[in-house]
């Protein structure tokens, strides 16, 4: 597998904890209570697996091998893709911050954490299919161009 692909499979466990977290979103929506069973193993998915390791994984091997083959960081796309991470770990932390309250009930609390999981699971849901459809792609060709190792249209900085 490449590791694009390794990546997209990924993308598929995520989308599968994506709907159980719009099912808790719409459950919270009803009943203006939370689950804490449910919303407990949400953020810990979304703490560990996509924050410290899916992303980790992009940031830290993905992005660097294609800023060696000449995309910069500072600019689309992978500009956008940090942002995109920042934003997204920025919504996972008010949810665990939110969380012990609003397991206690507290009204506020669970607001919170109902409208940040629904800002959350639609970032990720506009980030995965971009990059399943646009980035990916794009890495993809960037690994298999020529001998420069350079995708057409770019330049070795």
């Amino acid at each position: 597998m490449t590791a694009t692909e390794i990546l997209k499979h990924e993308h598929q466990i995520i989308i599968m904890v994506l709907s159980g977290a719009r099912r808790e979103i719409l459950s919270i929506q009803d009943s203006g209570k939370i689950n804490a069973e449910k919303i407990d193993k949400i953020v810990d998915f979304c703490q560990n697996f996509i924050e410290r390791c899916h992303h980790a994984k992009e940031e830290e091997y993905l992005l660097v091998k294609m800023q060696e083959r000449g995309l910069s960081s500072d600019r689309e796309p992978i500009s956008v893709m940090l942002k995109e991470h920042r934003e997204g770990g920025g919504m996972v932390k008010a949810i665990a911050e939110a969380f012990p309250q609003a397991r206690t009930g507290d009204a506020s609390a669970i607001a919170s954490v109902s409208l940040n999981l629904r800002a959350y699971v639609g970032l990720l849901q506009d980030y995965i299919n971009k990059e399943n459809n646009v980035f990916f792609p794009l890495a993809d060709q960037l690994f298999t161009a020529g001998s420069t190792g350079t995708a057409p249209g770019l330049r070795k900085a």
